[in-house]
């Protein structure tokens, strides 16, 4: 049964879901949405994990988002939260926003990090921050995004959350997640879900991984949507193999 909690961090109180008994599984949400997006991920994993689900300051259940925040910062409040429950040998998973945390909590804290799984549609891992941001400018100027059909629960928490969303989306900008994840010695998987509407910034997911240290790739198609709330199961897999893998 999942337990609701907070930690008082020193810029605010932060909420977290734990779900499960095992080997500690982290997972870290997408912008604008919050841990609930992983509610069903969360519970296929807990089968087997431990799921520790937590909300960034401005979404969800967790205290507004201070302005002037940066990815660094959002890490070193995540990691005093995961020490605070003596976590280790740490699978840490982030979607979109989620995986420049996930990528800065395994580079500043290795000794707790064991597996990093940087998962996001394709133009959240372009190499070059200036080419993710006129990625992202072409999607919403395209409206290809706008053709997948949201949730009412995404609709919501989008309402919510939309006076954080300028200062996120300028710390997501601002953080070098090629140079960052190359410092980073946990095993480390890209999982990029691919759709037809991004497939012209051709496959990011090699590219990203032969940064790393220890690096591997997957390509997984469709929406982030798509995994979280229909095929959760497949993401959910993979998540799976990827820790046994490395438990062997």
């Amino acid at each position: 049964m999942e337990s609701d909690k907070y930690f008082n961090s020193d810029l605010g109180k932060i909420y977290y879901a734990i779900n499960g008994q095992g080997p500690p599984v982290v997972l870290l949400h997408a912008t604008p949405r919050s841990s609930n997006s992983f509610r069903k991920l969360s519970s296929y994993l807990s089968k087997r994990y431990q799921v520790i689900s937590i909300d960034t300051f401005g979404f969800g259940k967790s205290d507004d988002i201070p302005k002037g925040i940066t990815i660094p910062l959002l890490a070193k409040e995540k990691v005093k939260l995961l020490k605070s429950i003596t976590l280790k040998d740490i699978t840490i998973f982030g979607l979109h926003t989620g995986n420049k945390i996930a990528t800065e909590i395994s580079l500043s804290a290795p000794s707790l990090i064991k597996n990093l799984i940087v998962c996001g549609m394709t133009h959240s891992i372009i190499l070059d921050k200036d080419k993710r941001s006129r990625a992202i400018k072409e999607l919403i100027e395209s409206d290809a995004l706008s053709k997948v059909k949201m949730t009412q629960e995404e609709i919501l928490e989008r309402k919510r959350s939309a006076k954080s969303m300028e200062i996120i989306y300028e710390a997501n900008y601002n953080y070098d997640l090629s140079l960052n994840i190359s410092k980073v010695l946990s095993n480390t998987l890209i999982l990029e879900l691919l759709i037809p509407e991004e497939a012209h910034f051709g496959n990011q997911s090699k590219d990203l991984s032969n940064m790393c240290i220890n690096g591997s790739f997957k390509t997984l198609y469709g929406s982030d949507r798509y995994f979280l709330e229909q095929d959760y199961i497949t993401l959910g897999n993979n998540i799976t193999q990827y820790i046994e893998k490395n438990n062997n």
